[in-house]
């Protein structure tokens, strides 16, 4: 009786777990992980080229998380991010499925609200359009 009774437990204990959504959807499985800048489009002469990418004479780091949450490279989330990202064609809508830390700089910052970014990515290589305008950033993956 005692083991029947364990045993009801344990089932009843195992149908109160929550399975983690941490999958990460298709859409966006491509871009997920850490992106260095590499290049940015600049228009030179009437003519539109890729300028190497040189902020602050330090690499430029961001990732894309499993949820599509994008952190800086302090794993913080980025001021000024889009609500969604349409990738190879693909709209995604960028919903949290786990905690999100506060970042504090984003306090004093003053966002021109961009929100969609446009991503083409082929294999470890993404170009980003934001704001449907022509400001684009070329990154490599990490």
């Amino acid at each position: 009786m005692k083991q029947i009774l364990f045993l009801l437990f344990v089932l009843f204990i195992l149908s109160g777990c929550k399975k983690d959504d941490t999958d990460t959807p298709p859409q966006i499985e491509g871009i997920v992980g850490k992106w260095q800048l590499t290049e940015t489009e600049i228009t030179e002469n009437g003519r539109t080229v890729w300028q190497e990418a040189g902020v602050y004479d330090k690499p430029y780091y961001f990732s894309i998380r499993f949820d599509g949450v994008l952190l800086d490279d302090k794993d913080l989330p980025m001021c000024c991010s889009p609500q969604s990202l349409t990738v190879n064609g693909f709209l995604f809508a960028i919903e949290p499925k786990a905690s999100v830390p506060i970042n504090p700089l984003c306090a004093a910052v003053s966002c021109a609200q961009c929100p969609n970014w446009e991503i083409e990515q082929t294999g470890d290589q993404m170009i980003i359009t934001t704001c449907g305008i022509s400001l684009r950033s070329k990154y490599v993956r990490k």
